[in-house]
């Protein structure tokens, strides 16, 4: 059983609700990213024709979480646990950790239908200088584990995401602030945990993500990330590995 659950980000942008109010949320199973691979501010239509459609993935995990709190009941969750990326801060945006953290608690029963835990929030004022991206965020979330003393880890994303995801925190593991104490992580994909859970409902929405150009784009996209990690050019901030059309995401 995992003591700390970590959902990870995957984006959130504006959306128009009822009288054209926006409000924040998390990303769609696809989304159209800016011409520098930024997510877009405003949630744009998706058109798996175009270059720019990329695979999303935030609502997919912040799902597959209410799945393990279930399954393993920690005893606390974490959601895009860290500082906002750059194109929130440009746009003085909510927090990633915040938005999801909110959606978290909309879908879950009412209190006392699900096993209790805490969840603490990285808020928007928070901020820290440097790149907020999936490995900063990895680091954030052992350093919770460590000072929380719940050396049993499970992180949730997208499946496109997790290899990524699996060799930095292998590279945490490995360093000298982590290498001795004994954290156990578990690696849950989202899309395979949703379907165990209720095949019938998702098993048509994740062969329709699985099949479309976006998660191929993404895949060739997350292939040369990994690269650049393993031959140790992964850049920071708008990262090296990525092409010249791409810019900070997630």
């Amino acid at each position: 059983m995992i003591t700390l659950l970590a959902i990870m980000g995957r984006g959130v942008q504006k959306t128009k609700g009822i009288g054209n109010f926006f409000g924040w949320s998390s990303t769609e199973d696809l989304e159209v990213v800016e011409e520098n691979g930024a997510h877009a501010i405003f949630r744009k239509p998706v058109d798996d024709e175009d270059a720019n459609c990329m695979v999303g993935g935030g609502q997919l995990n912040i799902l597959a979480g209410v799945e393990l709190i279930f399954a393993h009941r920690p005893k606390v969750v974490v959601c895009a646990y860290g500082p906002r990326s750059q194109y929130l801060r440009e746009a003085n945006g909510r927090s990633e950790s915040g938005v999801m953290s909110n959606a978290l608690e909309r879908i879950l029963p009412m209190p006392g239908h699900y096993p209790p835990f805490s969840m603490p929030r990285w808020d928007s004022d928070n901020d820290l200088p440097g790149p907020s991206n999936t490995k900063t965020e990895i680091g954030h979330i052992l350093n919770l584990a460590l000072n929380q003393s719940n050396r049993r880890v499970g992180i949730v994303t997208v499946s496109v995401h997790l290899p990524r995801v699996i060799l930095f925190t292998k590279q945490y593991l490995e360093s000298e602030s982590f290498r001795d104490q004994n954290l156990a992580i578990s690696f849950f994909s989202s899309e395979q945990v949703l379907i165990e859970s209720s095949p019938k409902v998702f098993a048509p929405r994740v062969m329709t993500l699985h099949s479309s150009k976006a998660y191929r784009r993404n895949a060739e996209r997350e292939a040369r990330g990994i690269e650049a990690i393993l031959s140790g050019t992964y850049g920071q901030g708008y990262e090296a590995w990525r092409p010249v059309n791409e810019g900070e995401g997630s």
